[in-house]
């Protein structure tokens, strides 16, 4: 008899060819983890970063503004430690160059014009400066074991992530772009995804992090 992983569910494999791959909502959601806190002061509190070296994976980043946390970014990867290392060293040790004649408007996936400029091939380097100035409390979280972009795009739209975008950027900002997009957005992305139902699972879990910290 064969089981699924920590649980004491059977599964019964028929054929030669045939595997069944079976994800259950308590093994989502054990997977959902902090990698990287801060305080309020920008002080190191949690660190599990080595642990996600040459891991893929999705993960979110949160920050408080005004004492209330706001998704900032989604993102995946297929080595999640070295991009969240390469995030931090824009936090830690690039300042925010508010008059460096950088000329690009910076307009996440929602239409919505982010208040800076960046320049072209460095959106990094002017992003994750500007989120240090403008937020603390920083946290990453690691919210899926798989190198998914339905992950990534669902998770970014229901969280309404404030700095996401993906692939092409908006030129323009566009009014209640994201209003008026978001349910049909979330249809077409989950519509035929077979770990939809879990989407809230791991929403709910990230918030219970959020208040542990």
């Amino acid at each position: 008899m064969l089981y699924l992983s920590n649980s004491q569910i059977p599964v019964c494999i028929t054929g030669k060819f045939e595997f069944l791959e079976v994800m259950l909502v308590k093994d989502i959601i054990d997977d959902v983890k902090v990698i990287y806190r801060e305080d309020d002061e920008g002080l190191e509190i949690e660190n599990i970063i080595f642990e996600k070296i040459l891991k893929k994976g999705v993960w979110v980043l949160y920050g408080k503004k005004d004492g209330i946390y706001e998704c900032l970014n989604v993102g995946k990867s297929i080595n999640v430690g070295s991009e969240i290392l390469y995030d931090i060293a824009c936090l830690k040790f690039l300042g925010y160059e508010e008059n460096s004649n950088a000329n690009l408007k910076y307009i996440n996936q929602f239409a919505e014009f982010k208040d800076f400029n960046y320049k072209s091939k460095m959106t990094q380097e002017y992003l994750y400066p500007y989120i240090s100035k403008t937020y603390k409390a920083l946290v990453f979280i690691y919210v899926w074991n798989m190198n998914d972009e339905v992950i990534e795009k669902a998770l970014a739209w229901k969280l309404h992530a404030t700095f996401w975008r993906d692939k092409t950027p908006f030129k323009n900002s566009r009014k209640n772009f994201y209003k008026e997009n978001k349910e049909g957005k979330l249809q077409n992305l989950l519509a035929n995804f077979k770990y939809k139902k879990d989407i809230d699972s791991i929403v709910k879990k990230i918030e219970t992090l959020l208040n542990c910290g």
